[in-house]
């Protein structure tokens, strides 16, 4: 794997990652006066298990960041352990991790020990699923949108099988009617698509900005202006800081040299 390849995957995910940290670890701070340790914020810039007295990163969402890198590596050594049994090897450690308690002792092993992975291998599982061009047949696709919603309003999200199970089933199957649902061609919601990472980095300062000025306030009206803020905000994030930081990575990256180009020197 040449490392131009492995760089452009990356490129999409940290730079802005560690923006949005660094801004969180000079911002949030000033609203409640305490300043985050080193130790926390160099694990929360590397990715890795937070201080044990902690569950979250500085910037909460990435712990699903966390456990998609433990989830990557998962999948890398098992397709370099059997190319024919890969799947169930991979797929057999995520529920290994996701059921059994903690045993070893070493709080940042014991932290992949948790039923969060199971929603990231729900992802992944759908991503391996479109790379190969599986989709549901469409009267299937049909039923499970109204069966994936009804679980989400049935069942309590107490656990990560509770909603990622039917999350995974309704995202599966508006993908397989993607021809037949014309609405989710409309730009608005394909640029709220291409932002969506950004948003997802962006919308904990929304509402810890709310929660400092209207700390008492929570109606939905409330609700509402901060997913639209968080939208709004993290489209503008998207095109004016996450695509320049991309573009500025990958010309860097572009200039590292191949395996091809090492043979040839």
């Amino acid at each position: 794997m040449q490392p131009r390849s492995i760089g452009k995957k990356l490129a999409r995910l940290l730079p802005i990652y560690w923006l949005i940290t660094a801004i969180t670890v000079f911002t949030y701070p000033l609203m409640h006066g305490d300043l985050y340790k080193l130790d926390f914020v160099l694990r929360s810039m590397l990715l890795i298990p937070p201080p044990s007295n902690l569950t979250m990163p500085i910037l909460y969402p990435a712990w699903t960041l966390i456990f998609e890198v433990a989830v990557s590596v998962l999948a890398i050594v098992s397709f370099l352990l059997s190319a024919q049994y890969k799947y169930y090897i991979f797929f057999a450690a995520i529920l290994f991790l996701a059921i059994c308690d903690p045993f070893t002792g070493v709080k940042e092993i014991d932290y992949y020990f948790n039923d969060r992975l199971l929603s990231t291998a729900f992802g992944l599982g759908i991503a391996v699923l479109i790379t190969k061009g599986i989709v549901l047949p469409k009267k299937i696709a049909y039923l499970c949108i109204p069966f994936s919603l009804l679980l989400l309003v049935m069942t309590k999200l107490s656990s990560p099988l509770t909603w990622s199970f039917p999350v995974a089933v309704l995202v599966m199957a508006v993908i397989s009617l993607e021809d037949q649902i014309s609405f989710i061609m409309i730009k608005p919601f394909q640029a709220i698509a291409l932002a969506s990472y950004s948003i997802f980095l962006i919308h904990p300062h929304i509402i810890w900005q709310f929660d400092y000025w209207l700390p008492e306030n929570r109606s939905r009206w409330i609700i509402l202006i901060i997913m639209f803020l968080s939208v709004i905000i993290g489209v503008i994030v998207h095109l004016k800081v996450e695509m320049p930081l991309i573009s500025l990575v990958n010309k860097l990256l572009s200039k590292l040299p191949t395996v091809k180009n090492r043979q040839k020197t």
